[in-house]
């Protein structure tokens, strides 16, 4: 009798996850045959040589608890999609080939799993699926991601305008909770103009967010870089104090020693330079991994891209982009089946704000 029993109980939980199990119904424009269209790396090379757009295999139709499908509404290009494919850096992000590109997405759930935060199929949802093997890429069609990187998405804001702020804005945000930590940011010392924040390269993505982030936290002085009149002009329109145009100047050989609070380089300047710039239990975190080679007493030097995954930042943008405080200029707007030529065109530089994908359109 008890090995009936425990037979009848196995089968009666087999029931039940097969009964839990989220089971998805994929929409048949853009899954055939079970190949969506995407955008994928066949193995490390340069010059894109190694990017293929194709077809890779539709997300699962069942598949973990906490994980959702997405049909991309819309993408955006970070340097991270292009900086991984040639190698140098896969000791930090390393690919899983065939690799479906992208991070950074906009659009619509089509299949949720039970324990996926209240998040329900037809939902309108933003955020990034992280870089490399760690994320399941959002150059395609359809996206399986946990929900860790997904927030619901205000109704205010454009799905383009999401897609561009996911992997720069919650970057920015965890920069700021570094400063935030080491007490940079406390009322007392922003009403006496002791967080004085730095950030380099200002007209891309990182520094258009994070410029925005900073005054919306309150930061008591901000200070950038751009290398044009209009960029010049759209960040101190966001909140920039001083724009130094770096084709006139270096940034480091105007500030005085001993003058900033937190220097956040977005670009790769001397960090020896910059860490001289910061008063005592000062901050300089680096963005692209060029740390001092002799850190002073009393400053913080620290390098990071992006430390976790986190629907509670998505939804701390959400609060600045409803308010009007968080913005992102988009530059040129590609259909998903020309990624490469968007890539290549962040690549070249000089690209303001960001690059924005759109879904297949053939």
């Amino acid at each position: 009798k008890m090995a009936a029993i425990n037979c009848a109980m196995v089968l009666i939980a087999t029931v039940v996850q097969v009964l839990a199990a989220p089971q998805l119904i994929l929409p048949q424009n853009l899954c055939t045959r079970n190949s969506m269209r995407a955008v994928y790396a066949t193995g490390y090379a340069t010059n894109f040589s190694g990017v293929v757009v194709g077809t890779r295999p539709c997300p699962p139709t069942s598949f973990p608890p906490d994980h959702v499908v997405i049909q991309l509404s819309a993408s955006a290009v970070n340097p991270i999609d292009w900086k991984v494919l040639d190698g140098h850096i896969k000791s930090y992000f390393p690919l899983n080939f065939p690799q479906i590109l992208g991070s950074d997405f906009a659009g619509v759930i089509v299949g949720a799993g039970a324990n996926s935060r209240g998040l329900r199929v037809g939902m309108r949802v933003w955020g990034e699926t992280g870089v490399g093997q760690l994320g399941s890429g959002a150059f395609s069609s359809l996206i399986m991601t946990t929900t860790a990187h997904v927030a619901v998405a205000p109704t205010d804001v454009p799905d383009a305008k999401l897609a561009s702020l996911a992997l720069v804005g919650k970057t920015m945000w965890q920069a700021f909770e570094y400063a935030d930590r080491l007490g940079i940011l406390t009322p007392t010392r922003k009403s006496n103009n002791q967080s004085v924040i730095v950030i380099t390269s200002g007209g891309g993505g990182t520094g258009i967010a994070g410029v925005q982030i900073a005054r919306s936290i309150g930061a008591s002085y901000i200070i950038t870089t751009a290398g044009s009149q209009n960029k010049i002009q759209y960040l101190r329109s966001k909140g920039a104090d001083i724009v130094s145009n770096y084709h006139d100047e270096n940034l480091y050989n105007v500030l005085e020693n001993k003058s900033v609070d937190v220097i956040i380089d977005n670009y790769g300047y001397d960090a020896d330079v910059a860490v001289a710039k910061l008063r005592n239990g000062g901050m300089f975190l680096s963005l692209v991994g060029g740390l001092p080679t002799h850190t002073p007493p009393g400053i913080h030097s620290y390098a990071m891209t992006m430390n976790a995954s986190r629907y509670d930042d998505l939804e701390k943008l959400n609060s600045l982009m409803s308010a009007g405080h968080l913005d992102m200029p988009i530059q040129d707007t590609y259909p998903m089946e020309k990624a490469v030529e968007a890539m290549a065109e962040d690549k070249a530089g000089q690209v303001f704000g960001k690059i924005s994908l759109t879904p297949f359109s053939d």
